[in-house]
């Protein structure tokens, strides 16, 4: 749970949606199905990651407070991206896509090499 933690709150997406997509992809589940189980499955569980915290030997609270003050690694590739830079094309992967058009509604067109990131794009 704390490094689903880290993703989910870091990069935007965490290793159980990485699952569901594959499920998708595979047409275990639709896409109505896997976002309520997305939903469900990155919620913080407290208790486990306060027992995850002892059990290494770290304050829960304080590396809570560093990751959340942390820059989002997807924030950080769709403006890169917006600005047509090289590294923005590196970091621009297809988890950062799927991430800021789930988050911010950008438009697939994103995607491509001449288009920048459409954030909150209502089209």
């Amino acid at each position: 749970p704390f490094y689903n933690y880290i993703y989910m709150t870091m990069a935007g997406f965490s290793e159980d949606e990485v699952m569901l997509s594959n499920m998708i992809r595979e047409g275990v589940l639709t896409r109505d199905e896997a976002f309520k189980k997305a939903a469900e499955f990155n919620r913080p569980r407290w208790p486990s990651l306060r027992e995850y915290a002892q059990i290494v030997g770290f304050n829960l609270e304080e590396a809570i407070q560093k990751i959340n003050a942390a820059p989002k690694l997807y924030e950080r590739a769709c403006a890169l991206r917006a600005a047509g830079g090289a590294r923005g094309a590196r970091l621009w992967t297809s988890a950062a896509r799927a991430t800021c058009a789930a988050r911010w509604g950008c438009r697939r067109e994103a995607a491509s090499a001449r288009s920048g990131c459409r954030t909150r794009s209502t089209a």
